[in-house]
């Protein structure tokens, strides 16, 4: 949070009639509910924060004054070192949204805070929290011609539907109409002898629009648990965490089951169902058994415990299970990208197709993306991170001739995403990544920052980003890593270069044996990928005669001499930094001889 930062031009809510009162009683209202009772330090930073907006204060409020006035940190205090109020702000933002995921507020204007900011606001649910109360299909016709790559080819906008006529017919056409209707009639009743013969029936099929054009939706039950009043509250606590978890991703939409509601519709409309149990308390620690079932065939997709700690926050307690779940690597989107096989290339499938892409390296992938990642989305949401996954597209098939070209377009392409949507994960990701990568490390730590605070449940995300932030020298860097580690998931290899070269800087060898892979995880993901990272790990157990036979199948993959290593990593690792930390490794190992001074000069 920037306290220099100027506040957005938003009105002051005492300043418009009647919402000094709506505060105070939804104020009350949270106030009176268990999560906030059991939160006393966030309470009263929340009551605080929001008399201060009443009096007028709310822009004027710095992180010294809410740390002297509020939090009980003694006039001494260093705001510029200490993120104390900072954090406990974010804390505050996170049990708000929390509280308004299984409430609705008491007189339909909910409290809010953005980030940034102390300042406490006023709104309706759908603007205070459009993420919980986004409705299932977002399918919107984009208002205006979206540019994408530096040329500044407009991408084509879908036409409006041309409006009704309500003006009388004119006579001259009165029989024509006549003669139409009559054709029409004749029409309907051939389509339905055609219907009823079953030969209909797979036109129609292919005239749906496929569902993978929208992610897909997980109907979330509420937490099965025990009677006993504290289970209850824990069951209700968990099941605000992981709905909030689970809504931070944009590879899923979430519905939450309504109790009153037709409980047969509601699954009707859901891809998948979700459902958990909470036991009881044992020896510390509290088992969540977690459910996943498609809603067309009942099949049971996956099933887990996750076994919850009082001590631990969220992410670490529900992270390995939220990431399984709801990342782009995760089962769900896993199953999702292997239905786009021979689908369309629209939306969602486009960026599953990417998702593949990254497994496999599949060069024969690269056209239909090339050609969908350019053609806008509908939903604002999955349209941003298109935006973002173009930039990273741009730059990871980028090659060292065309690779200046490819960082300008991807530049262009940044404030856009960011703009359309601030709280997207992705679209801080990826500009972090390119900010790193270009040697930027105050914007690429600024911007992971905020990658983080939107989505702590991505691996990739937390693996790439903690390890460029661990080298430019960002606090708390390396607990991203770890969490990255703890929320890895079955199968996915992505992030796992990444992990590699933090536990060789860490020298852990427990961790890099974790990372090690069998020959058959060779075939589901990229060959290049797949040597240079059985290379590394075969040098950092200084196995020599098992490294080099890795390094000379990645030389030949990407057609290079394996004396030259600078060009041979040109090809699949964009950052120079770590090209070069990779390099120094291996001839330290005796993998590589010394390189040539031609070979050691960046581009």
């Amino acid at each position: 949070m920037n306290d220099d930062q100027p506040e957005n031009s938003s009105p002051n809510p005492v300043e418009r009639p009647g919402l000094e009162s709506a505060m105070r009683g939804e104020l009350y209202h949270i106030l009176r509910d268990r999560s906030f009772l059991k939160s006393p330090t966030l309470s009263k930073l929340l009551a605080y924060l929001v008399f201060e907006t009443i009096n007028g204060n709310g822009e004027k409020l710095k992180s010294y004054t809410v740390a002297v006035d509020c939090l009980g940190k003694s006039p001494d205090f260093d705001a510029k070192s200490d993120s104390y109020p900072r954090v406990q702000t974010m804390r505050l933002r996170k049990l708000l949204e929390a509280f308004y995921s299984k409430n609705l507020p008491s007189d339909g204007l909910c409290l809010y805070m953005v980030a940034g900011s102390y300042k406490v606001r006023v709104g309706p649910p759908e603007t205070a929290y459009p993420e919980l109360f986004r409705p299932l299909s977002t399918n919107r016709p984009t208002p205006y011609p979206v540019m994408d790559d530096a040329s500044g080819e407009p991408e084509p906008t879908p036409k409006p539907a041309e409006p009704f006529d309500d003006a009388e017919p004119k006579v001259g056409i009165e029989i024509a109409s006549i003669l139409a209707f009559s054709f029409a009639i004749t029409m309907v009743v051939a389509a339905a002898y055609y219907w009823l013969s079953g030969m209909y029936h797979s036109d129609v099929a292919r005239a749906q629009p496929p569902r993978t054009a929208v992610a897909p939706t997980i109907l979330v039950n509420a937490i099965q648990s025990s009677d006993d009043a504290e289970t209850v509250a824990a069951a209700d606590d968990v099941f605000a965490e992981l709905v909030d978890g689970l809504r931070r991703s944009w590879a899923v939409r979430i519905h939450l089951q309504q109790e009153k509601a037709d409980q047969a519709s509601q699954k009707a409309k859901a891809d998948y169902q979700l459902q958990a149990r909470l036991g009881k308390l044992r020896e510390g620690r509290q088992p969540l058994y977690l459910r996943l079932t498609e809603t067309r065939s009942s099949e049971l997709v996956w099933s887990s415990t996750a076994w919850l700690e009082p001590e631990k926050d969220a992410p670490a307690n529900l992270g390995p299970s939220i990431a399984q779940l709801a990342s782009p690597f995760g089962i769900i989107a896993k199953r999702e990208a292997e239905r786009t096989v021979d689908d369309h290339q629209y939306g969602y499938a486009c960026l599953m197709r990417y998702v593949t892409y990254l497994r496999t390296q599949d060069l024969a992938m690269r056209p239909a993306l090339d050609t969908c990642l350019k053609s806008s989305i509908d939903d604002s949401r999955l349209d941003a991170v298109r935006l973002a996954i173009r930039r990273f597209y741009l730059i990871e098939t980028s090659t060292p001739e065309n690779r200046a070209a490819r960082f300008r377009q991807a530049q262009a392409l940044s404030s856009r995403a960011v703009a359309n949507e601030p709280k997207e994960a992705y679209t801080h990701f990826a500009e972090a990544r390119l900010h790193y990568v270009m040697g930027r490390c105050e914007a690429g730590n600024a911007h992971t920052t905020h990658a983080v605070e939107a989505n702590p449940y991505d691996p990739v995300l937390l693996a790439i980003l903690g390890n460029f932030a661990s080298e430019c020298g960002m606090p708390g860097a390396e607990l991203l890593i770890d969490q990255a580690f703890d929320q890895r998931t079955p199968g996915e290899t992505f992030s796992r270069l990444t992990l590699i070269l933090a536990s060789i800087r860490r020298n852990d060898q427990e961790r890099l044996i974790a990372l090690s892979s069998s020959p058959a995880d060779g075939i589901s993901f990229s060959p290049a990928y797949y040597h240079l990272c059985e290379a590394l790990i075969a040098a950092s157990q200084g196995n020599t005669e098992r490294a080099k036979p890795h390094w000379n199948s990645l030389a030949k993959i990407v057609g290079s001499r394996p004396d030259d290593p600078e060009e041979v990593l040109n090809h699949i690792v964009v950052s120079q930094q770590i090209r070069s930390r990779i390099i120094s490794f291996l001839v330290a190992q005796k993998v590589l001889v010394q390189p040539s001074q031609t070979a050691q000069n960046p581009m």
